[in-house]
């Protein structure tokens, strides 16, 4: 999922490409489905939810140190989070009560 919203925001499409006949609206049982039609372990798959849940704790400090304007920055943990909220991400919140 790319943040091409900051950029062009009144693009619907979550995706360039379909994932399970979707663009847009996804969850993590589209990609559970992809990663299942790819033959790809459920062990494996679970381990991988881990590690981005684990991963995206960093991606708030990263984004507060990026190039970014002080909008821009904002307006992505915006996104991020409401991407983690849409594919059940169980995200803990930060000093400022924003998800990292």
């Amino acid at each position: 999922m790319v943040a091409v919203k900051l950029l062009i925001p009144e693009d619907p499409e979550e995706l360039a490409l379909n994932l399970n006949g979707k663009k847009r609206k996804l969850n993590q049982k589209d990609f559970n489905q992809a990663l299942v039609n790819a033959h790809i372990p459920e062990k494996a798959i679970k381990n991988l939810w881990k590690r981005v849940e684990k991963d995206m704790q960093n991606w708030s400090g990263l984004i507060n140190h990026s190039f970014l304007s002080n909008d821009l920055k904002t307006a992505y943990l915006e996104l991020i989070n409401l991407k983690a909220d849409q594919i059940e991400l169980d995200l803990k919140t930060n000093e400022n009560g924003i998800k990292p």
